[in-house]
């Protein structure tokens, strides 16, 4: 800036030169992300000063990390020479997911199968089997635990999982308590063993111990469950 000054009576003007400096203006960059998911971590860097104070908390580094449980807006005071600007930066936090899981069964016998189902999310995906329908169907050999991983539609994620076991199946035994000869129309008493409840096929006989009549020659059967 040119200045001209004239004091009254004078003839001649009298320049002055006024120089202005202005500091680069002072940014806050967030590292990772200015939005955050849950209880997550973040690096505020500040450039463009020569000194930093950072409201509230009155550090002088030029940068913080804060994990903000909450959206927050984060405040800095920047100087370079005698110049002092404020500046801001906030930081959005959005909830985890909560993800549950219903199953239909946590206990499986050779054969059977269980229906899982996520609960809680926008999206899932299914481990061990890698499949992203909210519910799977599955069988097993062994006792297995299966995870599953739900994101929002914000990208925030949460996980469970569920162990379902796998049972043997029950080695069932017979004993007659009385001749398996009779006559038609006649009645053989019969005791299974090797679970807790049991079905006598034909007849559809649950009693303990089994009352079985024949007309004929006929071949019962015990199915145990436990």
């Amino acid at each position: 800036y040119t200045m001209t000054m004239q004091p009254p009576g004078a003839c001649n003007s009298t320049f002055r030169f006024l120089q202005l400096t202005f500091p680069p203006p002072t940014t806050i960059t967030a590292s990772p992300s200015p939005t955050l998911c849950g209880a997550q971590s973040v690096t505020l860097t500040a450039s463009g000063a020569s000194s930093y104070t950072w409201v509230p908390s009155g550090f002088n580094s030029n940068f913080i990390v804060v994990t903000p449980t909450a959206s927050t807006i984060y405040s800095l005071s920047g100087q370079t020479g005698t110049c002092v600007g404020n500046y801001t930066r906030q930081i959005t936090v959005n909830p985890s997911s909560t993800v549950n899981i219903l199953t239909s069964n946590t206990s499986l016998c050779p054969g059977q199968v269980a229906t899982l189902t996520a609960l809680g999310a926008n999206s899932y995906t299914w481990y061990p089997s890698l499949q992203n329908t909210q519910s799977i169907t599955v069988t097993q050999t062994a006792t297995t635990t299966y995870s599953v991983i739900g994101t929002e539609t914000t990208g925030c994620s949460g996980t469970s999982s569920v162990n379902i076991t796998m049972s043997a199946a029950p080695s069932i035994t017979i004993t007659p308590v009385t001749t398996t000869y009779i006559c038609s129309g006649g009645n053989v008493i019969a005791v299974a063993g090797g679970a807790t409840n049991f079905t006598w096929m034909p007849g559809n006989i649950t009693s303990f111990p089994a009352v079985l009549t024949a007309f004929a020659t006929t071949n019962f059967t015990a199915i145990g469950s436990s």
